[in-house]
Formats: C-alpha cells, sequence, structure tokens
C-alpha cells in the first residue's frame, strides 16, 4: 500500500512539473503553420530590403563589418548595448558559409530571420489564447504586415532583436501569472535582461513583470527580489565592463585606475544616455533636446500607436511614397478597424476574461507612457512592440464574439466582414506606399551614385570627393558601399584653416601616390556649385586646382547626369611624378636610384616624409652621417613627430 502511495505520488510530482510548463507545449500542426508563416515572411521580408538607409545604420554596419580600425571598442553602444554584437556575429557567420554581404546587409537580413521568428512565436502564444486558428493566422500576419513592424524587419535598426526578447519575456510573465516555477522565473529573469541589453528603453518593462509577479504571488516580495538581482546582475556586468574597458569612463584620468567618484559617474551617466543628452560641466547640469514634457504627449503617444500601423501622410519615419488614395483608404481602415476594436473589446469585457492578459498590457503600457510621454514623443520605435498585446486583446474579442451565442449570426458575418476588410487594407497600403518604393534602388539617388562608383573602382583605394550637394551623403555612403575610402573638401576645411587646410590636402594627395593606392575623383569637385560652397571657408576654385594640377584624370564612366568617376594619375615630369618613382625604386630596395631621385626634387618642395624616406635609404646603405642630417631635416619640419625623435636618439643624435 505505502509502495503504490509513493508511486501515486511520484507520478503527481511528474504531473504537476509538466503543467508548469504546458504553455509551451504545442501540437504538431501548430508548429507546421508557425514554420509556414516564419518561412513566408522571410521571403517576403529577404525579397524587399529597404534602400533608403539610416544614418544610424550605416555607423552600426561599418563597425559590424569591422572596416574601421579600432571597431572592437564601439562594439558596444550607449543605449542598445548588444546589437553590435549581435550584428557582428551574424556577419561573421554569413561569411564563413561563403555569403560576402556588407555590414548594412548583413543586419537587414539578421533584423528580418528575427522579424519572422517573432512573428511566429506570436503565433505559437495566441495558439494559447484561442482554438480558431484563422483568426491565430490573420492577427500574425496583421503583426507583421503592421507598418513599424515591417519597415523595421527590412532596415539595419536595432528594434527588432529588441522586439524578440520583449515578446518572449512577456509569454513567460503571462505563463508565470498562471503556473509559478523558479525555473520559469531565472529563464523570465535572463531573457528580461536580455531585452534591456538589446534596448536601454526596455527597462521600462521591468516594472509589468514585477507587477505580474505581485499580483499572481503570495511570496511576492522574494520572488521580485530574485527577478530584479538575477536581472540587474545580467545586465550590470556588460554595462561596468564596457564602462570600465571600453569606453573607460571608469577610469580616473589623473590615476590612470578604475575609480567611483563624481568625475567617472557624470561621465559614465553621459555615455549611458547616449544621444539622450551631455552633461554641462559649467551649471552642472544634463542638456536633453529630446525631452518634451507636455501633457498634449499623453495624446500623441496614443497617435503614435496607431500611426506605426499604417503608413500615410506626415510619417514619422518619412520613407516612402504616400498617395492620395492611399490617404483615403488607410482614414477608412483606421475608422473600421479602431471602431471594430473597440466595440468587441467592450462588448465581450476582455478586461475582465482575460484579465491576466489586460494587467500586464495595461501595466507595461503605463510604464512606457510615464518616459515616452516626456522623452522623444511620437517616435513610433518607442510604442511598435505595443502592437503585440494589443493585437493579443483584440484577437480575443473577436475569439469570445464569435463564440457569445448571444449574439446573431447576422451580425457575426458582418463584424467579421468589415474587420478583414479594414485589416486587408494595411499590408496593401504599407506595401505600394513605402515598403516597395523604398526597396528600389533608382529611388535612392545617392546610392544609385554609390554603385555606380562602385563599378569603376577597385578595393582600397580612395575618391575624392567635395562633401556638398548630392556627394554631401556620399561622405557616408561611399565607405559602407563602395569598399573605398574618401577625402572629403568639407571635412578637411571644417577641421582646419584655410591654409593648413590646402597644405593638408595637398600632403594627402601626394601620400597616397607614394603609396601607390588606386585614388579616384569625382568631377564634381571642379564644379561651380563646389566653388560657392568653398567660398564658406574662403577657399578659391582656382587654390583648389592648383593642388590638383601636378595630376591628369582618366575618366572611367559617366553617370547619367554627367559626373565623372576619374583615376588620377601624377604628370610626366612632376614633382609628384618624380615623387612616385622615388618611392616605387626604394619599394624595390634600390636605394641609390631612389636618392637620385629625391636629390633631383627641388628642396623648396621636399617634404618632412621625403626626407624620412632618404635618411632609410642611407641608413640601408650604411651612410649613419647622411642619414642623421637628412632625418634632423624631416624633424625640423615636423616636430611632432614621435617616432622620428626616437630614431634619432638610437642613431646617436
Amino acid at each position: 500500500m505505502k509502495k503504490q502511495n509513493k508511486k501515486l505520488k511520484n507520478k503527481n510530482i511528474i504531473i504537476q512539473k509538466e503543467n508548469m510548463w504546458q504553455d509551451f507545449i504545442y501540437a504538431k500542426n501548430d508548429f507546421i503553420i508557425a514554420s509556414a508563416i516564419v518561412f513566408s515572411l522571410l521571403l517576403v521580408y529577404l525579397l524587399l530590403p529597404c534602400k533608403q538607409f539610416f544614418f544610424d545604420g550605416l555607423m552600426y554596419a561599418s563597425i559590424v563589418e569591422a572596416k574601421e580600425s579600432g571597431w572592437q571598442t564601439r562594439l558596444g553602444w550607449a543605449n542598445h548595448l548588444s546589437f553590435n554584437y549581435y550584428g557582428h556575429a551574424f556577419w561573421w557567420l554569413l561569411k564563413q558559409v561563403g555569403i560576402n554581404k556588407d555590414g548594412y546587409s548583413a543586419l537587414q537580413i539578421m533584423n528580418s530571420i528575427f522579424g519572422a521568428f517573432t512573428v511566429g512565436i506570436f503565433f505559437l502564444f495566441l495558439r494559447k489564447l484561442i482554438s480558431k486558428i484563422w483568426i491565430t493566422v490573420v492577427f500574425s500576419y496583421l503583426l507583421a504586415f503592421s507598418y513599424a513592424y515591417w519597415y523595421r524587419a527590412i532596415d539595419a535598426q536595432v528594434y527588432p532583436p529588441s522586439i524578440f526578447w520583449l515578446l518572449i519575456s512577456f509569454i513567460l510573465t503571462w505563463s508565470y501569472m498562471r503556473q509559478k516555477s523558479r525555473l520559469k522565473l531565472i529563464i523570465l529573469s535572463v531573457t528580461t535582461a536580455l531585452s534591456v541589453l538589446a534596448h536601454q528603453g526596455n527597462v521600462f518593462f521591468m516594472p509589468m513583470v514585477i507587477t505580474g509577479i505581485c499580483i499572481s504571488n503570495k511570496n511576492r516580495i522574494k520572488d521580485s527580489v530574485t527577478f530584479i538581482l538575477i536581472s540587474g546582475i545580467i545586465i550590470a556586468i556588460p554595462y561596468l565592463h564596457v564602462l570600465a574597458y571600453q569606453e573607460k569612463t571608469l577610469v580616473d584620468r589623473n590615476t590612470g585606475e578604475i575609480a567611483i567618484n563624481k568625475t567617472t559617474i557624470k561621465n559614465s551617466f553621459t555615455w549611458l544616455r547616449g544621444n539622450a543628452g551631455d552633461y554641462t560641466p559649467d551649471d552642472d547640469k544634463y542638456v536633453n533636446d529630446y525631452w518634451n514634457l507636455k501633457l498634449k504627449h499623453l495624446i500623441t503617444d496614443f497617435k503614435t500607436i496607431i500611426g506605426a500601423v499604417w503608413f500615410n501622410k506626415g510619417n514619422y519615419y518619412s520613407y516612402g511614397y504616400p498617395s492620395d488614395s492611399g490617404l483615403i483608404w488607410t482614414s477608412i481602415s483606421k475608422i473600421l478597424f479602431i471602431f471594430i476594436a473597440i466595440f468587441l473589446f467592450f462588448k465581450e469585457k476582455i478586461y475582465q476574461k482575460y484579465k491576466s492578459l489586460f494587467l500586464l498590457a495595461v501595466s507595461w503600457w503605463l510604464s512606457y507612457m510615464l518616459f515616452v510621454s516626456w522623452f522623444n514623443p511620437g517616435n513610433p520605435d518607442y510604442w511598435y512592440q505595443h502592437l503585440m498585446p494589443i493585437y493579443c486583446l483584440i484577437a480575443c474579442s473577436l475569439y469570445e464574439f464569435l463564440k457569445d451565442e448571444q449574439v446573431n449570426l447576422l451580425l457575426k458575418k458582418s463584424v467579421i466582414g468589415v474587420l478583414l476588410c479594414s485589416i486587408i487594407i494595411i499590408p496593401l497600403i504599407n506595401f505600394f506606399d513605402s515598403i516597395y518604393p523604398i526597396s528600389r534602388v533608382e529611388n535612392n539617388v545617392i546610392y544609385s551614385r554609390t554603385l555606380f562608383i562602385k563599378k569603376h573602382v577597385k578595393t582600397g583605394g580612395v575618391v575624392i570627393i567635395s562633401g556638398m550637394g548630392h556627394s554631401n551623403p556620399q561622405k557616408v555612403y561611399i565607405p559602407s558601399f563602395a569598399n573605398v575610402g574618401r577625402i572629403s573638401f568639407d571635412l578637411i576645411f571644417i577641421y582646419n584653416p584655410k591654409e593648413k587646410g590646402l597644405q593638408y590636402l595637398k600632403y594627402q594627395l601626394e601620400m597616397l601616390m607614394n603609396q601607390g593606392i588606386n585614388t579616384y575623383v569625382l568631377s564634381e569637385i571642379f564644379s561651380d556649385y563646389v566653388a560657392d560652397g568653398l567660398k564658406t571657408w574662403n577657399v578659391k576654385m582656382s587654390e583648389i586646382k592648383e593642388i590638383f594640377n601636378p595630376y591628369e584624370f582618366k575618366v572611367l564612366g559617366t553617370y547619367y547626369d554627367g559626373m565623372k568617376i576619374m583615376q588620377m594619375y601624377p604628370k610626366k615630369g612632376s614633382i609628384v611624378y618624380q615623387r612616385k618613382i622615388a618611392m616605387d625604386k626604394y619599394n624595390a630596395k634600390r636605394y641609390d636610384e631612389c636618392l637620385n631621385n629625391y636629390l633631383n626634387i627641388p628642396e623648396q618642395n621636399m617634404t618632412a616624409y621625403d626626407y624620412k624616406i632618404m635618411g632609410n635609404c642611407y641608413i640601408f646603405l650604411n651612410d649613419k652621417k647622411n642619414a642623421l642630417k637628412v632625418w634632423g631635416k624631416a624633424s625640423i619640419m615636423d616636430p611632432q613627430d614621435n617616432n622620428l625623435k626616437e630614431v634619432l636618439q638610437k642613431y646617436g643624435q
């Protein structure tokens, strides 16, 4: 009898453990449908990547692609610490399997995968809430093709990984309220921490989790503390590592050691805020241009979440071509969808029937509302994650309405028809007015010009541009998509006075020639609008042309608007040409001939770099006396060259 009781007890324990995880047990058919949804979305997302490139995404892409020196120190980014780590790992993985993509494209593919799988998980969650498959499928695709969600799934911004972890954490919180489990609480703490690491703003998701724990648990204080400790430690360790060893804001500048004091705390806080504000030491305050605390923004945020569903004129993102017909159909869709959603919600008293889901949605909304209403109000990036609980509540409302035996069949059919019509309009408007146009290369003139440049240049070369007019965004586009560097007039003269800027430009061109780097120019650098732009810094076009006078140009291609891409070569007989020949001899280890070429250059045209190379030649020829003599001249011309100082000390002067 005792043995039977023991067996029965063990069986009950097993059943109890299974019940703890019943929210994550699905029928085979559900997995098949979820997989089909994910696959179909991957096709749509990957076939239509956005070609209107956001500046932030271009910055992340340059880090992810490991293009710039010191890129490792920029992986941890304020506000979204883990995103660049995800992106770099994914870019590297693609490279290992033979898929060579630039950083921006790699991020777009990664975000499409995150976006598609998030919708698949959303479908499975809906299946736990309602039994009608067609409703779960409709609302899953509604999420996937809502404008803000769709747009971010095909771009290189930071939000899709964040939404992925938020959804998993939301589901775990809902499940924990139904069936408590210590392991479930630990996993919830980890996923919530990952969501905060994905985007710093998700710290306002944590009050919702604590609300769920407190509502459903007698051990609310103990479990809340457990949640805060685990998630807090997981969040704190990477942040402290970045602050101490990457950004070094926790390093005392006087001692060079990690320290906690007023200065290091202020420096760290400034970095954590990212573009949210800057510290002004004069008045000991933080300034934030995004902050805009007004009561009207409570309404702004309600409008923002609605605007995250439909693309139309005046949209926050402004990417697309809104049509008048699109505005009409969008208005019809909004009115019908919102009216039906509100009617179903209150008709079926969803706030009572799905109390846990409703309380989580409201607490999440309120915690974000308190923050986003005064920080950067009207930005749908902070709100479109709320589409997930909202769509859940609307789907549950429709499901309960169809189950309601007190509602006649005609009304049910009418409501379904009107609701489906309003939903069908959403992806159509979003596709034709925004998603499809912004996926076309020809609709991004700067990108088209950059691809034209890429066709005519060799990887590792440098393109000279003005940085004005059309070529202003190409300061970023060319390094990102043409696989070459760039020198831009505007950046030279913004950061240098006129004379120093002209000398710097001349020196850069000569260095490129000396090092044998393929150097290209856009014909626009000699245009009238560039001449007008140069007047900002009191620079004349004649002075620019004088710098380029020792070079000749070979036209490689002409763009349809007349812009030419040309390769630069030093003119035969010019000083630049003699210098290049000398460097060719030097690289060939023909040091006597190298010196002869340099000695033919008039002394007034010699540079510190020339004298350094001559000194090297003399050393290789065992002529220490002349080496020290020319290195001395180089040191006089460039007294800041510390490497040269060390060389002079080494050889006895």
